[in-house]
């Protein structure tokens, strides 16, 4: 009985303890662990199977296991840890071989922690020389070139490492400093040959098998997002002849929340912003200029999740072809059932648009000809000629043009061994329509010259603000040329060139800097992430990412610079400053005259269901790529606790109470003598 009641009163005493630790807002969690700052190579699933990474049910843990050079993973590979290990290593050990020597049953491998290009001294390069872990094919499959044409590697740096599975972990360190820190905790580790530092990693990932299944059963999500389009002047005239002058908006990487593309999407959509910009400026078209007036009518395209399988542009081109709305809103101006917020691609007519310049990797100078250089890129069908014809007409307006005020950048036709024009939008638009006239522009010629394609490291090291300020120049000047119908190029006005510090700073947000001051312009300073990053995400009806906000709000007060009343929300703008009805929107709020488009960017082979409130996949579906969802992400480094040092705090314990019961018997006996008369209290 005594027994029990010692053991109730440490659990009293215990109790208190945890009440007076919590009221004085100790977490014994975060006092114990470090939490990291982290991405993870995520499972993303595809119409057959899944990639990426996953924890699993249960934290894996492990010590900090080094990994910095050939010799390390030799190391590794021939004689296995003793106990459960947390690779840490760097990009270049990133490929599928060193995966499966860490994947290993003997290995002891938890995970792996990728560092941000830390090298041994703990500084921070740039990047290895190349490291690309996307197809080298990419969009082998939703392309113009499905057939023994895709043996074609346009991407030739890729290691493949992306579509491959791991039942372990797989996380970036994004920060530099934290990068550093557990790379000096990793040393100490493996300089004294202890346990002295570990991470857990947890992270279940739900998806299984692949997109179908996942989808049926709620465990994953569609990628996607919003495309946006525009067209100079603001209002769009069916009976005119169009050109597309369009670019892709999204990026991919391993580590899809870092995905920064300055070359493979970022250097484009600055670009024709830029241009955009200069051509909406009269003081460098002309006072009188009216793009509702001119010959020919130009058209802005940002194609949304592009990388994974042309999503934007096959789902646009679909819906002004076929789209049914079952649930109009009130005045038809827009669809509750699919949710659509506007209406007007239904009016546009895909055979006006008989010509289309896309530009593409656009952002770094020519290796081969120590100049600013383009290739233009035609595909090998009817059109070819005409094509070619196109390109030329740009060469002429870029001959025309050069001059010591004006910097062009020059072009040339790619080379013609390859099947025809490279990986881009441009293929679902010839798909959907074989007449039309096309060419895309790009720095590489048969292969890509961007050693980070699909990486972390496609993030501006390598920018060239004036090779992009060549490239603008040129395009502004040809839309200006093209829309006019001008055959003497001479008589472009020479002020026609683009803002270069407009483009700087263009790029430095879409880039660097999600709050960067500019974006203020345009939407709230506190909107977005931290990171930077042009993966799409997962489709969401009422939310689009940061870019596609940007680049909408942006082409839209380019357009009609002048608002009109306040407003919280795009309800408050339904009518002018006459009280006439009007397409308008909220930007910062005010309001303003609706000009640019958002345009749902998801996979054309799924619908979503409403009365299941699932998606459905059309039973010819070929190209659906879904995220898994997961369990709260979390990276914690901490100490292991040290054998040698707790055994001895555990003798100094046991040594305190062993001492702290003699003293206590001790006093209480004597006293016991001292102040009590026991036989007295015996008697009475």
């Amino acid at each position: 009985m005594k027994i029990i009641k010692q053991a109730i009163n440490l659990i009293l005493v215990l109790l208190v303890f945890s009440r007076v630790i919590s009221g004085l807002g100790i977490d014994l969690d975060e006092e114990m662990y470090e939490t990291r700052d982290v991405s993870t190579a995520f499972r993303l699933l595809d119409f057959d199977t899944y990639y990426g990474s996953d924890s699993g049910l249960d934290e894996r843990s492990g010590s900090l296991h080094l990994i910095l050079n050939d010799e390390d993973l030799e190391d590794l590979e021939k004689d296995s840890p003793s106990t459960k290990v947390i690779i840490v290593t760097i990009h270049k050990y990133l490929t599928n071989s060193s995966l499966e020597i860490f994947a290993k049953e003997d290995s002891k491998v938890e995970g792996v922690v990728v560092l941000h290009g830390t090298d041994q001294e703990g500084s921070v390069d740039t990047a290895p020389d190349h490291f690309s872990p996307f197809s080298k094919i990419p969009q082998q499959f939703s392309g113009l070139h499905t057939s023994d044409e895709t043996t074609w590697e346009w991407n030739p740096n890729s290691n493949l490492v992306f579509y491959t599975k791991w039942n372990f972990p797989i996380v970036y360190l994004s920060l530099e400093e934290e990068s550093s820190e557990i790379l000096k905790h990793a040393q100490e580790n493996k300089e004294k040959d202890k346990t002295k530092y570990g991470i857990s990693i947890t992270g279940q990932m739900y998806g299984q098998y692949d997109s179908k299944v996942c989808l049926r059963r709620k465990y994953c999500d569609p990628i996607g997002g919003k495309s946006v389009y525009s067209f100079l002047g603001g209002q769009y005239n069916d009976s005119k002849p169009t050109t597309l002058v369009h670019c892709s908006i999204d990026s991919i990487s391993m580590f899809p929340n870092y995905s920064p593309g300055y070359d493979s999407d970022s250097s484009s959509i600055a670009v024709l912003l830029a241009v955009f910009d200069a051509l909406t400026d009269t003081a460098k078209t002309g006072a009188g200029m009216d793009w509702t007036s001119t010959d020919r009518q130009i058209m802005f395209g940002f194609w949304e999740g592009e990388k994974w399988g042309h999503l934007g542009s096959k789902r646009f081109l679909k819906e002004v072809e076929e789209f049914k709305c079952t649930d109009y809103s009130s005045g038809k101006k827009s669809c509750e059932t699919p949710y659509r917020y506007s209406l007007q691609f239904t009016e546009i007519d895909l055979n006006n648009i008989d010509e289309s310049i896309e530009l593409t990797q656009i952002g770094l100078p020519s290796t081969d000809l120590n100049a600013y250089h383009l290739y233009a890129h035609v595909e090998r069908n009817d059109k070819e000629d005409e094509s070619i014809e196109l390109m030329q007409y740009v060469d002429d307006v870029s001959k025309n043009s050069s001059s010591d005020s004006i910097q062009v950048t020059t072009i040339s036709q790619a080379s013609t061994s390859t099947p025809g024009i490279p990986p881009s939008s441009t293929e679902s638009f010839i798909q959907q329509n074989s007449d039309i006239v096309s060419i895309v522009l790009s720095d590489f010629n048969e292969h890509f010259t961007n050693p980070y394609y699909g990486s972390v490291f496609d993030n501006g090291d390598l920018k060239n603000i004036t090779q992009l300020v060549s490239v603008a120049n040129l395009i502004a000047r040809t839309i200006y040329a093209k829309a006019l119908g001008i055959t003497n190029l001479t008589t472009i006005p020479l002020e026609l060139v683009v803002d270069e510090s407009l483009l700087e700073t263009l790029i430095d947000c879409l880039v660097t800097d999600n709050h960067c001051e500019f974006y203020e312009n345009y939407f709230d300073s506190e909107y977005g992430e931290e990171y930077v990053t042009n993966y799409p995400g997962v489709y969401s009806e009422n939310t689009g990412r940061l870019q596609s906000i940007f680049i909408r709000n942006f082409l839209q007060t380019k357009t009609f610079p002048a608002s009109f009343g306040s407003c919280e929300s795009d309800s408050d703008c339904k009518e002018d400053e006459d009280g006439d009805d009007i397409y308008a929107d909220c930007i910062k709020k005010k309001c303003y005259k609706r000009a640019a488009y958002y345009h749902q960017a998801y996979s054309q082979d799924i619908e979503y269901n409403t009365d299941s409130s699932k998606y459905e996949i059309d039973s010819k579906a070929s190209n659906v790529w879904t995220e898994s969802r997961w369990a709260n992400l979390s990276c914690k480094s901490f100490l292991f606790a040290d054998t040698t040092k707790d055994t001895l705090l555990f003798a100094l314990g046991l040594a305190f109470i062993i001492i702290y019961y003699i003293i206590y018997f001790l006093f209480r006996k004597f006293s016991i003598k001292k102040f009590f008369n026991v036989k007295s209290l015996k008697q009475n």
